[in-house]
């Protein structure tokens, strides 16, 4: 480390009584899907897998928002340990100038505690690129 230099061992950060596990800006390679692949460990159970998606389509038939494919609906509570995959499809977020959660989606419960996600996709209406924000919580 260089002379005079500040050395962080770790941040925890909090929101409200959440949290922050996970946070960041993704520009989107080619405009294309944006996946997440979150391995969580479960104490006493090994490994929680969790795959989130993100599909951007502008579709002027539909009002700006989004759309999400959540495998926990239909899952046996025991199969919960396994792979888990979320496909959320974000529309028409350059016409809107953005697209978010209204509230935190809950993805999973890890150990007692609910993993949520929040996000922000912005898009550009004289650019290709689509600005994913992203954060992961627990509570």
């Amino acid at each position: 480390m260089p002379k005079g230099g500040v050395r962080m061992q770790s941040v925890h950060i909090k929101s409200g009584s959440s949290s922050l596990r996970a946070s960041g800006t993704v520009l989107p390679y080619e405009n294309g899907e944006v996946r997440m692949s979150l391995e969580i460990p479960v104490s006493g159970r090994g490994m929680f897998d969790l795959d989130v998606t993100f599909f951007f389509r502008e579709d002027p038939g539909k009002e700006a928002g989004f759309t999400v494919i959540n495998a926990l609906e239909n899952m046996n509570p025991e199969d919960i340990g396994s792979a888990v995959q979320f496909d959320i499809t974000v529309y028409n977020s350059a016409r809107a100038g953005s697209v978010s959660n209204d509230k935190p989606l809950a993805l999973g419960e890890l150990s007692g505690t609910v993993l949520y996600l929040n996000f922000l996709a912005e898009g550009r209406d004289r650019s290709a690129h689509e600005v994913l924000h992203y954060s992961l919580y627990t509570a």
